[in-house]
């Protein structure tokens, strides 16, 4: 369970940190 766990929250910050890249990307190119 542990291991799952670690595993989820893993995915989920690289996920996170892809979107604020994106979300960043994007809101220098729209300007």
């Amino acid at each position: 369970f542990q291991k799952g766990y670690n595993a989820a929250a893993r995915v989920i910050t690289t996920m996170d940190e892809m979107l604020d890249k994106l979300i960043n990307g994007t809101g220098v190119v729209g300007r």
